[in-house]
């Protein structure tokens, strides 16, 4: 399950139990998560941004193959 994607589900209009079915989650899981959200200082727009910045994959095949190419 990704966080992302259950903003981006819910600033699209999804409701709660949409986004539990489209995830294969549970909708209390979605409202947990959405009363998490709720009760920081932050907008959901800002979470989806650090989300998307902390997200992305540090290593990869190709900078494995590389690494085994400079040893």
């Amino acid at each position: 399950m990704d966080l992302k994607q259950i903003i981006t589900l819910h600033l699209d209009g999804a409701s709660n139990r949409k986004i539990g079915s489209t995830l294969g989650i549970s909708r209390n899981t979605v409202n947990t998560y959405m009363q998490l959200f709720s009760a920081s200082d932050y907008s959901l727009c800002i979470f989806r941004t650090i989300l998307h910045h902390h997200s992305a994959p540090k290593y990869t095949s190709d900078s494995a193959a590389k690494y085994t190419t400079l040893v």
